[in-house]
C-alpha cells in the first residue's frame, strides 16, 4: 500500500510511505527555492514518485494533516468553556472571534486549493484522509521516538484552532489531557516578541534564541510577563493591548513600552519567560502522570535551548524531539497518525532523516564541468579536504540524500575549522548571516563525551539530529572556540561510522591532524535561502562565493 502525505497548510511537503515504511520525503522549498514555501508541493510530489519509481496510479491513499477543524470532545469543551467565560462584546471576545474567523477563512481556502490541485494532478478520485493538525504533530513525535509510553507535547503558533496539546501516547492510541486554543498560543507569543526584537515573525524566531544570550533578562521580564502566563495546568493569555494571537496588530501601548528596552534584553526576557512557562506546564503533567518519557513536535520545539531545559527538568527525563518538528514535518506526521490509528505501526527509533533528493557524484561533476567548474579526484580526498580546512577555507559538502528537515546533517553542509573565532566573521560575510548567531559543531561519536556534558548514557542520542543544546566541556571551549556560544552551550551533531561514513572519517582525520575534536557544520545556503538540494543549487552557491570549495565525494572543486 502506497500512502502519500501532503501538507500545504503551512510549510508544504510530501512524504511517501510503502505500508509503514517511509521511503522518501521532501519539502517544496528545496525545489522551488522559495524559503518556507507554502504552495501546493507539486515539485516535491513529482520527485517523490520518480524517486520511488511509481506513478500517480500507484497511490492508494492521500493523507492531509491540516484543516480538520474542531473535532474532539475535549477541544469542543475547551471552546465552550472559553466562550462561556468571555463576554463576546469585550475586547477579548472580539479577539477570539477574529482569531477563529481568520483561521477558518485561511484553512478553508487552503484545503480548497489542495483538493483542486490533487484532482488536477491525479486525474482520478484518490481516497483522502484528513488528520487533525496537532494529531499529525503528536504522531510525528511519538511513532519515531521508540518510546512505548510517552507524554507527548505539541506546540506551535496554531493549527486547526489549537496551539498546544498534551497527552499520553501508547501503541493503543492517544489519551488527551489538555489542549490550548490558538488564542492562548506560546508560538504567537514568541513570534510577536520576534517582531518587537526587530526581526520578522514566523521566520526569524531562531534569531531571538541566539540573541538572548547577549541580554539581561531581568530588565524586561516584567514587561514580557504581561502577555501570557501559565497558571498551574493551563496557558492564559492577556488578550488585549499586550497580546493578540496574530503576527500583526501591535497596539501603541505595546510598541511604546517595548521601545524602552534593547533588543538583547527583550530577547533574553522572552527566552527566559518562554522556557519557564513550558517547563512549568510540562512539569505539572509529568507529576500528574508519573511518566518520564517525553516526545515533542511543533514549531515551538525548534527552540533548542528550550529542549535542553525540558531534558534537564530532572535526572530521569528522556526526551525525543522530532527532527522536522514544524509544519514542514506534518506531511510525514499525518501518515504516522493514520498508520497508528489503524494499528499498522508501532513506535520505533528514528535512524535517519536522509530522505530527500539524491546526489549522483558523476552526474553532479559533469554538470559542474559543463559550467566551467574544474573537479579533481584526489588520491586522498580526506587529506585534501583537511588541508583546505586547515588553511581557513570553507567547504560546501553535498553527498547522498538531502536531509528532511531544517538542519544540515553532513549531506548538505558547509564545513570549516572552528579553531579560531575569526572564521565566524568570514562565514557570516559569505552567507549574509547575523553576527550574533552561533555556529554549530559536528563531532565524532567517539569524542562526544569529552566535548559536552551528558546527563546520563542516553544523552548522546539527543545530538544525532541537532535538536538540543548541551553545555560545552573545556576541551571544546579551548580547541573549537568558534562553535561555543557566549552562554557556554553548543548545538552539536554527533556522527557515527554508520550514520555518515565520509563525514566520520573526515572528522577523525581532522582530529588526528589538528587535535581539534570538531568541525563547523552549518547549513549549505545563503541567508534567507533554502538549503541547497541539487547539484545546480550547489553550483549557484559556489559561483556566488558562498563557499571556497565544493566536496562531492570522491570529487573536490577548489
Amino acid at each position: 500500500m502506497h500512502i502519500l502525505g501532503i501538507s500545504c497548510g503551512g510549510e508544504s511537503g510530501v512524504a511517501l510511505f510503502h505500508d509503514e515504511r517511509l521511503l522518501c520525503a521532501a519539502n517544496e522549498e528545496r525545489f522551488s527555492r522559495i524559503k518556507l514555501d507554502t504552495n501546493f508541493p507539486e515539485n516535491a510530489l513529482k520527485w517523490c514518485l520518480e524517486d520511488a519509481r511509481i506513478t500517480p496510479e500507484d497511490i492508494d491513499l492521500i493523507v492531509y494533516g491540516f484543516s480538520n477543524g474542531c473535532e474532539t470532545d475535549s477541544q469542543k469543551a475547551a471552546f465552550m468553556q472559553t466562550l462561556i467565560d468571555v463576554d463576546p462584546k469585550s475586547e477579548a471576545g472580539e479577539i477570539i472571534r477574529s482569531r477563529i474567523t481568520t483561521e477558518t477563512e485561511v484553512d478553508t481556502e487552503k484545503y480548497g486549493e489542495f483538493m483542486e490541485r490533487v484532482r488536477m494532478f491525479f486525474g482520478r478520485e484518490v481516497p483522502i484522509e484528513r488528520i487533525h493538525h496537532h494529531m499529525s504533530h503528536v504522531a510525528s513525535a511519538y511513532v519515531p521516538s521508540g518510546m512505548e509510553k510517552a507524554l507527548v507535547i505539541t506546540a506551535d503558533g496554531r493549527g486547526d484552532y489549537r496551539s498546544l496539546t498534551i497527552g499520553i501516547a501508547t501503541p493503543a492510541g492517544f489519551q488527551e489531557l489538555y489542549t490550548s486554543p490558538s488564542w492562548n498560543s506560546l508560538g504567537y507569543f514568541y513570534g510577536r516578541m520576534t517582531k518587537l526584537c526587530g526581526f520578522t515573525p514566523n521566520r526569524h524566531e531562531g534569531k531571538v534564541t541566539g540573541l538572548a544570550a547577549y541580554g539581561n533578562a531581568d530588565k524586561a521580564t516584567a514587561f514580557v510577563e504581561k502577555m501570557v502566563q501559565v497558571q498551574e495546568d493551563r496557558i492564559v493569555a492577556n488578550l488585549g493591548a499586550y497580546y493578540r494571537p496574530f503576527f500583526s496588530n501591535y497596539s501603541d501601548t505595546l510598541l511604546a513600552e517595548a521601545s524602552g528596552f534593547t533588543p538583547e534584553d527583550l530577547a533574553a526576557a522572552t527566552q527566559k519567560h518562554f522556557e519557564r512557562m513550558v517547563t512549568e506546564l510540562v512539569h505539572y503533567y509529568l507529576h500528574q502522570t508519573d511518566i518520564r518519557n517525553i516526545a515533542v513536535a511543533g514549531g515551538v520545539f525548534s527552540n533548542i535551548s528550550l529542549n535542553q531545559a525540558l531534558y534537564e527538568i530532572d535526572e530521569a527525563i528522556d526526551l525525543f524531539v522530532y527532527p522536522n518538528m514544524g509544519d514542514a514535518g506534518i506531511c510525514a506526521g499525518g501518515c504516522y497518525a493514520w498508520l497508528w490509528k489503524n494499528g499498522k505501526t508501532r513506535p520505533g527509533k528514528l535512524e535517519s532523516v536522509y530522505l530527500g533528493y539524491k546526489i549522483d557524484p558523476s552526474g553532479a561533476v559533469e554538470t559542474l564541468r559543463r559550467n566551467g567548474i574544474v573537479a579533481e579526484s584526489p588520491d586522498n580526498l580526506i587529506d585534501a579536504a583537511v588541508e583546505m580546512l586547515e588553511s581557513g577555507n570553507t567547504l560546501g559538502l553535498i553527498q547522498g540524500r538531502a536531509e528532511f528537515g531544517p538542519r544540515a546533517l553532513g549531506n548538505r553542509s558547509i564545513l570549516a575549522s572552528p579553531m579560531q573565532r575569526r572564521i565566524i566573521a568570514k562565514i557570516n560575510a559569505q552567507l549574509g548571516r547575523d553576527t550574533f548567531m552561533p555556529l554549530a559543531p559536528m563531532i565524532p561519536l567517539e569524542l562526544a563525551g569529552e566535548c559536552v556534558v551528558f546527563k546520563n548514557d542516553r544523552s548522546v542520542e539527543k545530538g544525532f539530529f541537532m535538536t538540543m543544546t548541551y553545555d560545552a566541556k573545556p576541551l571544546l571551549r579551548e580547541k573549537a572556540e568558534a562553535v561555543v556560544h557566549i552562554d557556554g552551550t553548543v548545538r552539536p551533531q554527533f556522527v557515527t561510522k554508520d550514520s555518515n561514513p565520509f563525514v566520520h572519517a573526515l572528522l577523525m582525520r581532522w582530529y588526528a591532524k589538528t587535535g581539534c575534536p570538531a568541525l563547523i557544520n552549518t547549513s549549505f545556503n545563503a541567508h534567507e535561502e533554502p538549503i541547497v538540494n541539487t547539484e545546480y543549487d550547489a553550483l549557484r552557491a559556489f559561483r556566488n562565493n558562498v563557499v571556497d570549495g565544493l566536496l562531492i565525494p570522491p570529487y573536490l572543486c577548489r
